[in-house]
């Protein structure tokens, strides 16, 4: 697990790319993303997302990237799940929901 200092520019990092996302919108005014799960290991950090319009996510993530000098170097990819498969294991942390 990284450091506190370390957790903390993580998450500042995190925080931001997620609100970039969140407040991206799609053509009818409606959320582009469901944040899904945040996860730390070997030293990558993960942020998991549905996305509903991926050129929304894409643009808003280009953009982002390109804003200015970050302290960690981060990328991002994207692929098709249109049953959910991927997802599902994050929901069946909550099996009751």
């Amino acid at each position: 697990m990284p450091q506190p200092d370390e957790q903390e520019v993580l998450y500042a990092i995190g925080d931001e790319i997620t609100a970039a996302l969140v407040d991206a919108r799609t053509g009818h005014d409606a959320p582009n993303v469901l944040y899904l799960a945040r996860s730390t290991c070997g030293g990558v950090r993960e942020l998991v997302f549905r996305v509903h319009d991926a050129e929304i996510a894409n643009r808003v993530l280009r953009d982002r990237i390109k804003s200015r000098t970050w302290e960690r170097a981060w990328e991002f990819r994207m692929e098709a799940d249109r049953e959910w498969e991927q997802a599902a294991p994050f929901f069946a942390i909550y099996p009751s929901h």
